[in-house]
């Protein structure tokens, strides 16, 4: 009997455990703490990034994907396609700066070269990752008055809604943040009666990139 009351108290205590972790109030913020927890979540340490687009036009949808991997001083992109697929790398050969460029089109013809780059083109797409939040703040680091923000926090996970409406054209961001790090943004557009969705996953777990060598990429001189 002992041994019944004491399992039945256990089940009791795990169950209404189980139930107020899952039944955490969402609270919502105000528009000063949106900004700032957005501010707080720029990328600085390495990321890979999946962008899947959704794209309707003229009631006609496509659908495409990329991969971009930034670390350190190196960068990786993948675009995919029904009729074709790139490859891009920038990174250091013996302290040169390269970009190495792979292409297959429909008829699985392969193309592999390479090219010299300049450290501002490196320094450019460094800074995608932020693209999308700096885009979105002006020169003082505030949205401008078009915008109209929303916010919840859950736990350690924040919502922010960011919308702006113009006469023929929306458009609505929507951010997941966790622990100061972006994992989600989805941006909805529509322009008339076409409409661009974008999704943009963040995983902070990356490996480092690999370049591929010369001699399998062949350099262009006159690139």
């Amino acid at each position: 009997m002992k041994k019944f009351s004491l399992t039945f108290i256990l089940l009791i205590t795990c169950t209404l455990s189980l139930f107020g972790c899952s039944c955490k109030n969402k609270e919502t913020i105000s528009k000063e703490e949106a900004i700032s927890v957005l501010k707080e979540s720029l990328v600085t340490n390495n990321v890979e990034i999946i962008t899947t687009t959704e794209t309707i036009v003229n009631n006609v949808k496509t659908i495409s994907t990329q991969k971009d991997v930034y670390y350190g001083d190196k960068y990786f992109h993948l675009s995919e396609s029904t009729n074709l697929s790139t490859k891009t790398w920038y990174g250091k050969v013996n302290n040169v700066l390269y970009a190495f460029y792979y292409t297959k089109n429909a008829n699985n013809e392969e193309v592999k070269t390479s090219s010299r780059i300049e450290n501002a083109q490196l320094e450019s797409v460094q800074k995608q990752p932020n693209s999308i939040v700096n885009s979105l703040l002006n020169d003082e680091g505030n949205l401008p008055p078009s915008y109209e923000v929303t916010g919840s926090k859950k736990g350690r996970v924040y919502t922010i809604q960011i919308t702006s409406n113009l006469e023929n054209e929306s458009n609505a961001y929507t951010f997941t943040i966790k622990d100061a790090k972006i994992n989600k943004i989805v941006k909805n557009s529509n322009i008339a009666s076409d409409s661009i969705i974008t999704t943009y996953d963040y995983n902070y777990e990356v490996e480092e990139i690999q370049l591929p060598t010369l001699s399998e990429y062949p350099l262009n001189v006159n690139g």
